[in-house]
């Protein structure tokens, strides 16, 4: 076999980085494609699941409070769905979940340490 007979043409050169082009495109979408699912439902989880938690809870709750105390428990639950139905309107789409996450992590691991001293002291 000679050294130009090993060689790709052109043409076939071409039609090689044109069908690595086109699936690499069909990557590239269907990343961006996931990306924008994972986005969507992490919002969706920080602006829309508290909302119909919070309902879910009022009308579970509800029917055991006592008489005397259902409006004022009415109204405290409107208000919650008030509060949180403005974060909704207020949505821009970007989640911060993830710093939200993180943020609550270290205000535990803050108060765990806070407790593991006082513990310590306690029994000093």
């Amino acid at each position: 076999m000679k050294m130009h007979d090993s060689k790709l043409s052109t043409d076939v050169a071409q039609g090689i980085f044109m069908k690595t082009a086109k699936k690499l495109r069909k990557v590239k979408q269907r990343n961006e494609a996931i990306s924008n699912q994972q986005v969507s439902l992490e919002n969706w989880i920080e602006k829309y699941l508290p909302l119909k938690l919070q309902h879910q809870i009022t009308e579970t709750v509800e029917p055991c409070v006592p008489q005397e105390m259902r409006e004022r428990f009415i109204e405290i639950s409107r208000s919650i769905a008030a509060s949180l139905r403005r974060e909704i309107v207020q949505d821009t789409g970007n989640s911060y979940l993830k710093k939200k996450t993180l943020d609550l992590i270290t205000v535990l691991r803050l108060e765990r340490t806070v407790y593991e001293e006082e513990a310590r002291r306690i029994k000093l």
